[in-house]
């Protein structure tokens, strides 16, 4: 429920976006997300995994997939009018040479659109909120760390930090959308416990729901909390999470 919370709030913001083709998901994992923003079929995803990639021949809804890493993508220079990489860049710890790449691919006047975490994200997480109110600042940052650490957040900036990361490698800042707002952050937390299950379902069965035919039994309020948390809470500045419309001079 935790991600399906995010996700819903990256969907929305993306789909606001134009999408001119052709187009990259960078980091298209198993192709879920991918399969509910578009209507139509994806040019490429590509991921580092085999077995998500699999997984994604499942939806359908890309044209191409190619297993390789972000920074050696077998594809011609300016091959892309649009990239998109929706909370991935974080994960990866040589983020410089994929830049690079994303840069190398994209057609001059294309645009590459960025959801990622910011330096809040752990700031607004219910371990390092418990310890700041009984004013431990200390054990919440390295709360703070060992959330990162375990979450396998290789790249943690704030907005200033995230923006020249994206100069460095020749892109220009079109536009910043926060999202994710300290209320939302923490009850992604809170629920994440619940989301065991779903990860081991993940790991064994490569999928994240065990039974389709026993999730109808509680979708429905599953859902009716979901739409209620991102409608009461979904919007606001000061977000643990932010997408970024970049595009290529």
């Amino acid at each position: 429920m935790a991600l399906a919370i995010e996700r819903s709030l990256e969907c929305e913001l993306l789909s606001q976006q134009s999408f001119v083709r052709p187009i990259l998901d960078l980091g298209c994992g198993d192709g879920l997300f991918a399969s509910i923003l578009f209507a139509e079929n994806v040019d490429t995803g590509i991921d580092s995994s085999q077995e998500e990639v699999k997984q994604a021949l499942r939806c359908a809804i890309y044209n191409e997939l190619i297993t390789c890493s972000g920074d050696k993508i077998p594809k011609d220079d300016e091959s892309y009018h649009t990239v998109f990489s929706n909370s991935v860049l974080e994960h990866i710890s040589d983020l410089d040479s994929v830049l690079r790449e994303v840069n190398r691919l994209l057609a001059p006047g294309g645009c590459f659109y960025v959801t990622i975490p910011t330096d809040r994200f752990e700031t607004y997480s219910a371990g390092a909120r418990f310890f700041r109110g009984f004013g431990l600042g200390g054990l919440a940052k390295h709360y703070g760390a060992l959330y990162n650490r375990f979450w396998r957040h290789y790249n943690v900036h704030d907005r200033a930090g995230w923006q020249k990361r994206f100069q460095m490698s020749g892109f220009k800042v079109v536009d910043v959308h926060s999202y994710d707002p300290p209320a939302i952050c923490l009850i992604n937390d809170l629920l994440t416990p619940l989301a065991f299950p779903s990860f081991l379902f993940k790991k064994t069965l490569h999928r994240w729901v065990a039974s389709a035919t026993l999730r109808r039994l509680y979708l429905g309020a599953v859902y009716s909390f979901a739409q209620w948390a991102t409608w009461r809470f979904g919007s606001g500045e000061g977000g643990g999470l932010i997408l970024f419309h970049l595009t290529k001079p």
